[in-house]
């Protein structure tokens, strides 16, 4: 099959669809029951404790392991927490909606035959989702839940990946530490990415589209400007989340797998918050993911040096390294005139730092639909439409699309 970043939007229609039933032969379920029912619970505005208390009466391995968190020094009950009611109580409603829901959906979510890369993976998605919650507390407090659950699937199909490609994706997932990096150059070796496993995941298991679009599209950059509605507010947290290089190999020291990424617009900007609440969102999320990988100790490898962590984490977020942000921020401006509507669709365009161009198709609805990367000085207006899948451009659309070929290229 062709690479993923040459397929038409049909086509990646079609490569999701087949995703969907490759994953019923590894055993991935279409609707995992005790999910199921606390999406549902989550979903409703009026649900309350003792309605989590009943579901997770019902699982004795996430009974348990919630009356320990509570029973943990990070809460300092003056008495033992000896049922389950108290302790829902005293883990609060919104901590437990995260950590339950998370639970059981990176339980329906593991594959066996991948273990090694999966327990790296999960552990560092545990520290993306504690990242994605803290944030949320700073800038969507009403999105805490859902923040948590968004990082924590940012990545669960990676080990998907690893478990339908084999050695090649485990060789390229170690050695590619860079996130958007790593979605690159699934793009261009692979006919469907990790995105696509989430996006079908999603689809299948009937997550709110306040959970699967910000899934979806967690490595496209945010608007930077406009009005931001609860399920772009969780896109930004997702994307913050989800920039931050965690490719912690086994034997290598923390701060050698984890620099900093000068391509990414940092927390703060696509945030909106200051350096003080930058610090103290790190902190929290420090806490909290001390606190979370207990429940996931059986399938989560641990991140045991927290402060290089914290520390790593703050520059990837806060500082501007290079001049090479610096042009990713002209580019970002430059491209925001040439995003060209089609009919239904639209296109735009981007200079990536390497130099290349990067066109991206989107829906009506503004959904990314495909991307191309291309050679400014040899892409024409012709070639491009068609590795968009653009069916027979007038010559008004090809003389706009030239327009801002040149533009770019200049």
């Amino acid at each position: 099959m062709k690479p993923r970043a040459e397929l038409s939007a049909s086509e990646i229609d079609s490569v999701r669809e087949q995703l969907n039933r490759r994953l019923d032969g590894v055993g991935i379920a279409s609707q995992p029951e005790v999910a199921m029912r606390l999406l549902s619970l989550a979903g409703n505005a009026m649900s309350e404790l003792q309605d989590w208390a009943k579901v997770l009466r019902n699982d004795p391995a996430v009974s348990a392991r919630v009356m320990r968190l509570a029973n943990s020094a990070f809460f300092a009950q003056r008495k033992p927490v000896t049922n389950l009611d108290r302790a829902c109580l005293v883990m609060g409603l919104e901590r437990l909606k995260a950590i339950a829901l998370g639970f059981h959906l990176s339980r329906a979510a593991g594959v066996s035959g991948v273990e090694g890369i999966a327990r790296q993976v999960w552990g560092q998605s545990i520290f993306r989702a504690c990242l994605a919650c803290s944030a949320a507390r700073i800038t969507a407090p009403g999105l805490v839940p859902e923040a948590f659950i968004t990082g924590l699937m940012l990545d669960a199909g990676i080990p998907l990946m690893a478990r339908f490609h084999g050695d090649s994706y485990v060789e390229l997932f170690e050695s590619t530490p860079c996130p958007a990096t790593l979605l690159r150059r699934e793009m261009e070796l692979f006919p469907f990415t990790h995105v696509d496993i989430i996006a079908v995941l999603a689809k299948r298991w009937r997550f709110p589209d306040l959970l699967a679009k910000p899934l979806d599209w967690h490595h496209t950059r945010p608007a930077s400007n406009g009005q931001v509605d609860l399920p772009q507010r969780l896109h930004r947290i997702a994307f913050v989340a989800g920039i931050v290089e965690l490719n912690i190999c086994p034997g290598k020291k923390l701060d050698e797998t984890m620099p900093v990424n000068p391509a990414a617009i940092t927390g703060r900007k696509i945030l909106g918050i200051s350096e003080q609440e930058l610090s103290r969102l790190i902190t929290t999320a420090r806490g909290e993911y001390e606190l979370a990988i207990d429940l996931f100790s059986d399938m989560a490898q641990s991140v045991t040096d927290m402060a290089k962590l914290a520390e790593s984490v703050h520059v990837a977020l806060s500082s501007a390294v290079d001049s090479t942000i610096e042009s990713a921020f002209r580019a970002e401006v430059a491209a925001a005139g040439d995003r060209l509507t089609i009919g239904q669709s639209s296109i735009e365009l981007h200079r990536a730092d390497d130099g290349t161009g990067v066109a991206y198709l989107y829906d009506s609805a503004g959904k990314r639909l495909l991307a191309h990367r291309f050679r400014t000085a040899e892409e024409t207006a012709r070639t491009l439409c068609e590795a968009l899948g653009v069916e027979r451009p007038t010559p008004e659309v090809l003389a706009r699309v030239q327009t801002a070929l040149r533009r770019l290229a200049a």
